[in-house]
């Protein structure tokens, strides 16, 4: 994907899954298995989710965090983010992140 992660410096690799229509999302490897965030951890410890994907991430600098790629409040919850999906070209489209 050509970006570091700032936190480790581990290259952002993109993840795909599904085909044409399925899911996409930027991950680091090393955050994804070790989350530089304690409450986003235990978070994803309640719900036996996996790791951090990079539009969970808080970092400022991070190119791919949701800090740098959010839009808007989420129209359907109003409470998560809508975040631009860079995954997704040449049709691009935005995600929610609730």
């Amino acid at each position: 994907f050509g970006s570091e992660c700032p936190f480790d410096g581990f290259e952002i690799l993109i993840f795909k899954a599904g085909g044409a229509n399925g899911i996409s999302y930027t991950l680091c490897p090393y955050c994804y298995n070790h989350p530089p965030f304690e409450d986003l951890a235990i978070v994803n410890q309640a719900k036996s989710a996996n790791g951090m994907s990079c539009v969970q991430c808080r970092h400022p600098s991070c190119p791919q965090s949701a800090v740098n790629l959010g839009m808007c409040l989420c129209p359907y919850c109003r409470k998560g983010t809508l975040v631009f999906d860079p995954t997704s070209r040449p049709i691009w489209k935005s995600k929610s992140r609730c």
